[in-house]
């Protein structure tokens, strides 16, 4: 049997037309709720796109939360402890941010219609506007980290005769 009729015997057992089988060009079928573009979702519907970020901003809760628990195990001068105290202020407040969101998303699935819909495109609009300021702030730690790692070895290489 050719390649070609065993597409017809799928494409019949699975109810498809050949107009509808050549139209499609994909074996995934469309989302039963497409996303608009707004919502930036690509080819996942609403719906499911929601729930990845829900669970998405519940991983990140929990990821805040431990590591702003986390102590230090040395001594830790005034200013070093100050600086710490802020970045932990930072992971707890990045945490309740994530948590809210994701109250909101998982409360848009709950709804049903046009309603529900409008609620699922604002927390992805929400969740797009968190993830770009989880990327601007974490870049300024990062900055001030490296910073303070380069005068760091400065010090140190002053300190123990290195170059």
């Amino acid at each position: 049997m050719s390649s070609s009729c065993r597409w017809v015997i799928l494409a019949c057992l699975l109810g498809l037309s050949a107009p509808a089988l050549a139209q499609s060009g994909s074996s995934k079928p469309p989302p039963a709720d497409p996303a608009p573009t707004e919502a930036q979702c690509g080819a996942q519907g609403l719906s499911q796109c929601t729930s990845q970020r829900v669970q998405e901003l519940r991983r990140y809760r929990e990821a805040m939360r431990r590591a702003a628990s986390i102590t230090g195990t040395g001594a830790i001068g005034v200013d070093e402890g100050r600086r710490v105290g802020m970045y932990d202020r930072w992971l707890l407040d990045i945490a309740v941010s994530a948590d809210q969101i994701a109250q909101r998303g998982q409360a848009s699935l709950q709804g049903q219609g046009p309603a529900s819909a409008s609620a699922k495109v604002a927390f992805n609009q929400q969740y797009l506007a968190f993830m770009q300021r989880l990327r601007t702030e974490s870049r300024q730690h990062d900055t001030t980290a490296g910073l303070m790692k380069r005068k760091h070895a400065v010090m140190f290489n002053m300190l123990t005769g290195g170059q």
